[in-house]
């Protein structure tokens, strides 16, 4: 997908099962992938490219739950596809850690309805991130286990007693990320439509212009105005500016416009996760809005302000929200609206960041330990569940 949280997922999955399941070959599939071999599309009968040709299925971690109502036909593969009863392949498919982010409409249709609980009925193993996924899915009357269990990234990298330097100033960091999809991530997502017109189930997909009408009406300038705004509030503080490697959702290219229109900030360009981590490690405090970036900050144990460009106003929560929640951070939490009518609040946000240091350790361990014990029992089942057939492929 082009985004480090997604990368970190792909990279966190392949290693954590790699090294239970030794000799086992992956493959990854996305419904937006640049390779067309690598492309993720379930026809309306059940088939997919991969049909026969693997033992198990794992979907997510990630967002990926995000409808029904679908704004893109391509959301629909990750409940397999636009009729999930048909479904053809026969191995196991598991939901991995998957998130609901924030969805509640499903439940509100008969349709909907139906069409989660087909999809679930194919399911072997349900794991979701938070538990509002879990109430998600029971509203929409789904039966039997399903485990909330961590974000994959969090088994990242062991918990680490790492102390900060001593430094005259402090340094504040932002990873400063766009509220809205930039252009070319539109374009890409309409080519991806306009390719998949065959697999749409038109009663579970949705074609929304939302997306569109935010970018024109966003305000860069004013966007960043704001932030510039809030690093006027830390008189004992050096501020930097950070732009992520999230290039299809146009994070690094609004940092370096940040650049530009604020020259007293320092702003650096990360070019990976590892890179992100060092940085991150590096600060006293980071504030953030993109969710891996929150959970890499309790990784390397830094301490963070979220700041959230996505609270939904309906469902009362978004993803981040969540995770704050589960890690018990939520005092660390704010919306950036929240933010924007009392800019003079983000100092004493960073101080009770910085409080909770002393137990971000033992945060991240609690975390990390509920993450490989859900990585021995995935590889377990998957070992046991799964038959190696040959590959009509």
């Amino acid at each position: 997908m082009g985004n480090i949280g997604d990368n970190l997922l792909d990279l966190v999955n392949r290693r954590e099962l790699g090294k239970r399941m030794m000799g086992a070959d992956f493959r990854t599939f996305c419904p937006w992938s640049e390779s067309p071999t690598s492309i993720l599309k379930v026809s309306k009968d059940g088939l997919w490219q991969g049909t026969g040709c693997f033992d198990a299925i794992v979907i997510g971690g990630g967002a990926l739950l995000a409808g029904p109502p679908f704004k893109t036909p391509g959301l629909q593969s990750f409940f397999l596809g636009a009729y999930p009863e048909r479904f053809a392949d026969k191995c196991p498919v598991y939901w991995n850690a998957v998130c609901s982010d924030s969805q509640y409409a499903a439940s509100l249709s008969p349709v909907w309805r139906s069409y989660v609980q087909n999809a679930c009925s194919r399911i072997h193993a349900k794991t979701v991130r938070n538990q509002r996924t879990c109430e998600f899915l029971r509203e929409c009357g789904v039966a039997g286990r399903i485990e909330v269990v961590p974000d994959p990234v969090l088994s990242l990298r062991p918990p680490s007693t790492r102390q900060p330097a001593a430094r005259r100033k402090k340094r504040i960091g932002l990873a400063l990320a766009c509220p809205v999809f930039p252009a070319s991530f539109l374009q890409r997502m309409q080519d991806a439509f306009e390719r998949d017109l065959d697999i749409v189930n038109w009663s579970v997909v949705a074609v929304q212009t939302e997306a569109l009408s935010r970018l024109l009406s966003f305000d860069a300038k004013d966007y960043m105005a704001v932030f510039h705004s809030l690093f006027k509030t830390f008189s004992d503080g050096e501020v930097e500016v950070a732009g992520f490697p999230a290039d299809m959702y146009g994070d690094r290219t609004l940092a370096e416009q940040f650049g530009s229109e604020f020259p007293d900030v320092r702003v650096i360009s990360i070019r990976d996760a590892e890179e992100a981590c060092l940085w991150i490690e590096s600060l006293d405090c980071i504030v953030a809005s993109r969710f891996h970036t929150c959970v890499l900050a309790v990784v390397v144990g830094t301490p963070v302000v979220a700041v959230d460009l996505s609270f939904d106003s309906i469902a009362m929560t978004s993803k981040l929200m969540e995770f704050m929640a589960s890690t018990g951070l939520l005092a660390n939490y704010v919306t950036f609206e929240q933010l924007r009518a009392e800019p003079a609040a983000l100092p004493n946000l960073v101080g009770s960041a910085e409080s909770y240091r002393s137990v971000l350790h033992e945060t991240h361990r609690d975390l990390y330990m509920a993450s490989q014990s859900h990585f021995d029992w995935l590889a377990g089942d998957l070992r046991s569940v799964s038959r190696i057939r040959e590959c009509p492929c």
